[in-house]
């Protein structure tokens, strides 16, 4: 497993909370 940059883990952390939520994000998630 490579290393990522914190960038790169954010955005796939982002992806994997909108699938989860279904479209749905809490208030003051950007």
């Amino acid at each position: 497993m490579k290393r990522m940059s914190a960038d790169e883990a954010a955005e796939i952390i982002q992806h994997d909370q909108m699938v989860a939520f279904s479209g749905f994000t809490p208030a003051g998630f950007a």
